[in-house]
């Protein structure tokens, strides 16, 4: 979550709008601000069947941790292609995912950059080859397993079981 704060600080525009539901502080009779990040956050969460459906009931855990923030997140599930694609909304987690095949990192790399995400937070095991497709968009890589911490380009953390 430090990760996503230090990308929303540095790459994040900010869309500020006037509300009449919100009284200014300053001037209480004229209408106040609602100020929204447009930060684009691309969520992909690896579907292969190396997941277990407990490590994907963790991964969306903390999917459903991230959603408190006011950023728009895009959920794309793949394995050895990008299976599905759409927007995360409000209690809103799915129960069932497609793939479950083996797993490929750049058909997601490259639809990201297709897309042009300000951030990619790829959930995964790290159980795959190192992706050769270059990333337009800097990546942060959640893995489950330790060993796969240094094996790819960008950050990583570790997700605990």
């Amino acid at each position: 979550k430090s990760l996503l704060n230090f990308y929303m600080g540095s790459t994040a525009t900010l869309q500020v709008k006037h509300s009449i539901r919100k009284k200014s502080k300053r001037y209480g009779i004229f209408p106040g601000l609602k100020i929204q990040s447009k930060l684009q956050v691309g969520l992909a969460i690896d579907t292969s069947a190396s997941i277990s459906t407990s490590l994907l009931e963790i991964f969306w855990t903390h999917i459903s941790s991230l959603q408190r923030t006011q950023l728009q997140f895009t959920i794309i599930e793949a394995d050895a292609a990008v299976q599905a694609v759409y927007p995360l909304r409000k209690q809103q987690l799915p129960t069932i995912v497609k793939g479950r095949g083996g797993t490929d990192y750049n058909p997601t790399i490259q639809f990201s950059n297709d897309k042009a995400f300000d951030l990619l937070i790829y959930f995964t095991d790290g159980e795959a080859s190192i992706p050769t497709v270059k990333p337009k968009t800097p990546i942060i890589w959640a893995l489950s397993k330790k060993k796969h911490l240094s094996k790819f380009a960008g950050r990583s953390i570790f997700i605990k079981n």
